[in-house]
């Protein structure tokens, strides 16, 4: 698993990165500003990126969402206060540290937070999926004058007869029609 350590105090990145590699995670980029941040998780394409909420440049949180579609943000802060928490789950944060916090703190916060992270990847592609086939079958609908159970029976045979995936099919119609 890489990760990216993001704290504006140097000794702190280090203890991080020294126990996420006791851990056998990979540190793969540290970064003290906002700034540096999106540049080295652009850069190094971590799986998971531990941040502190206060930065230099301010709060880590305002671009939380801007890295969240690609990777799992865990919070590492001194703050337990409900107006952070509520903040960071609008952020796009899967995962909450408060320091002081030991190896398991870190190990647990990262493997849950990876795994609710997949998960939700997961849903948003099954979701994503979904509506390019209901598109496609609305066009089915519509072109062949057929209900929606044929419409979406049709789509199903054509996913059969060619071996290709029912999104796959979808795509096409929807880009020869829609």
């Amino acid at each position: 698993m890489r990760v990216v350590v993001v704290d504006d105090e140097p000794i702190i990145r280090m203890d991080l990165k020294e126990l996420l590699q006791e851990l056998g995670y990979e540190v793969v980029g540290e970064a003290s500003t906002i700034r540096d941040m999106l540049v080295v998780v652009k850069r190094s394409v971590p799986d998971v990126v531990l941040m502190d909420i206060n930065l230099p440049d301010g709060n880590a949180l305002t671009v939380a969402k801007d890295i969240a579609e690609e990777v799992a943000l865990v919070v590492i802060t001194a703050y337990a206060d409900r107006r952070f928490v509520d903040m960071a789950k609008r952020s796009g944060v899967v995962g909450y540290l408060v320091k002081p916090f030991s190896k398991e703190d870190v190990y647990t916060a990262i493997e849950i937070a990876t795994n609710s992270y997949r998960e939700i990847r997961i849903t948003k592609e099954k979701l994503r999926n979904r509506k390019l086939i209901e598109r496609a079958k609305g066009i089915v609908m519509q072109e062949l004058s057929v209900s929606e159970d044929r419409a979406y029976r049709y789509l199903q045979k054509l996913s059969m007869d060619t071996g290709r995936s029912m999104k796959s099919i979808a795509e096409e119609i929807i880009r020869k029609y829609g």
